[in-house]
């Protein structure tokens, strides 16, 4: 108990804190861009252009079955080499949210196939283009209908931000790292660093329950 109250306390309290802010920061903003590129590449994926079918294929393809920490030293070590912008915690967040929107596309893709087929037809009988059809009448009933799925892919970006401590990230699991370090104890240090990560998946899970309960009402 002496140790975890030494972990807890002083300037191991301060990397903690300040590696689950960059967790959290990490997480959002790149959960908000596999987002976006979720819903772009779902629009693609039913589109009736076969080169945006084509191309959003493969974009799932490659993400999806590369692992993320290859994805990471790819991005980050070979992107520097060709003259990568952006420095690691930018890198990190596009690199997160490229992979999750990945998976993300095939959430909103068996959701739009939820949606019945007759919605879609009679917008476009009254004159929508695909943009509209897809943007204000397939794509948000196909949201409503993945929200629990939606959920468990943000609980895994979350838990996945853990990656970029290859990268010098100085998220969660490398404060963890740090403080093992110094206590010669990593034992004691990543029992801590995994019960404020439970605590992160507990209240996330919470608040996906109640997201999805009020969306049930508006129905």
């Amino acid at each position: 108990m002496d140790r975890f109250a030494e972990i807890l306390s002083g300037p191991h309290l301060d990397l903690l804190i300040v590696g689950t802010r960059v967790t959290l920061y990490m997480a959002v903003l790149s959960y908000l861009l596999a987002f976006v590129m979720g819903n772009v590449l779902a629009a693609a994926r039913v589109s009736p252009i076969p080169v945006l079918q084509r191309a959003a294929m493969a974009y799932v393809s490659v993400f999806r079955n590369t692992p993320l920490i290859v994805l990471a030293f790819l991005f980050w070590y070979g992107g520097g080499r060709a003259g990568w912008p952006f420095g690691r915690l930018t890198t990190a967040i596009i690199v997160l949210g490229l992979y999750t929107g990945a998976y993300i596309a095939e959430s909103l893709r068996s959701g739009i196939n939820a949606v019945p087929p007759g919605q879609a037809e009679a917008a476009r009988a009254i004159g929508l283009p695909f943009t509209g059809v897809v943007g204000t009448i397939v794509l948000p009933q196909a949201i409503r209908t993945v929200i629990p799925p939606l959920g468990n892919l943000w609980i895994a970006n979350l838990k996945n931000s853990s990656v970029f401590l290859v990268i010098g990230i100085d998220e969660l699991t490398r404060a963890g790292r740090r403080i093992g370090h110094a206590l010669a104890d990593y034992t004691s240090a990543f029992i801590v660093v995994a019960l404020i990560y439970l605590a992160l998946v507990y209240g996330s899970a919470q608040l996906i329950k109640l997201i999805e309960r009020r969306l049930e009402i508006a129905r």
